[in-house]
């Protein structure tokens, strides 16, 4: 299963791209800039909007002018909508501009969304900017959203990095930031071999008082059945917790049939 991850997958794209380096690399290829410096990185950050729909964003950067990039990795183009690009683009604003001040002060944002070849033309980048329209000439509200077409395949550098991104074998990677962080998430490191030998324990039903540990508090046993579906709940938050993984991600590790799912993830 480790084997197999690679950086589109969230569990692993999530303590990737937690490390300055590699959203640098990132950023500098996807927009062409390599004085672009990062300062900040986080990974999975949640934007509360009281009263509306809060967003948590895959990758969220902040360089030395203060300019924001958001990334998304969407494997289908119908989770990068034009109507979710411009949600985000708004929430990053909205968090972003302290009480009175001046609209001036707003960052500049990137909205960058990894996905399929949203409008099948075979290249590699769709940037989307405002203008006006009559005129054609830039709006120039410095909010700008780009689609990268994560399926497409070239000798240049987006190119290069779009199967690191698809690659799951480190030493087939040409981005030597990419390759380490991606043998470092597979377990080369001390600790993440541990966490990824407790998976593997059990997903074979195995270190039972292991994987306890990390679960939370089992219910009440009621039966063989109860019982045996107490059992694989706290396996699921043992991964979760573990892992850092979504339910779905655990429930795949744990090879829980598609129907299954559904009732688990009501219990949870």
């Amino acid at each position: 299963m480790a084997q197999e991850t690679k950086l589109t997958d969230h569990h692993c794209l999530k303590h990737v791209f937690k490390e300055k380096a590699c959203s640098q690399l990132l950023l500098n290829i996807l927009l062409k800039n390599k004085k672009l410096t990062v300062e900040s990185s986080k990974t999975e950050y949640s934007l509360k909007n009281r009263g509306y729909r809060s967003v948590r964003l895959d990758i969220i950067a902040k360089d030395d002018k203060n300019n924001i990039y958001n990334v998304e990795v969407q494997n289908l183009t119908n989770g990068a909508s034009p109507e979710r690009a411009r949600y985000y683009s708004s929430s990053i604003d909205v968090h972003n501009l302290p009480p009175k001040a001046d609209f001036k002060a707003l960052p500049t944002s990137y909205v960058i969304f990894i996905t399929g070849d949203k409008w099948k033309k075979n290249l590699p980048l769709y940037p989307v900017e405002r203008i006006v329209t009559n005129l054609g000439i830039p709006f120039d509200d410095r909010a700008h959203i780009l689609y990268v077409n994560n399926n497409y395949v070239g000798n240049d550098d987006i190119g290069k990095l779009m199967n690191d991104f698809r690659c799951t074998k480190p030493e087939k990677m040409h981005f030597s930031v990419l390759a380490d962080a991606l043998r470092r998430f597979k377990g080369d490191d001390k600790n993440m071999g541990k966490t990824l030998e407790l998976v593997r324990k059990i997903s074979r039903n195995e270190g039972f008082e292991e994987g306890r540990q990390y679960g939370e508090t089992q219910g009440e046993i009621r039966g063989k059945e109860v019982g045996a579906q107490e059992s694989t709940l706290k396996d699921i938050r043992s991964l979760m917790e573990t892992c850092n993984w979504t339910a779905q991600e655990a429930m795949k590790a744990l090879k829980i049939n598609f129907e299954d799912q559904k009732k688990y993830l009501m219990l949870l």
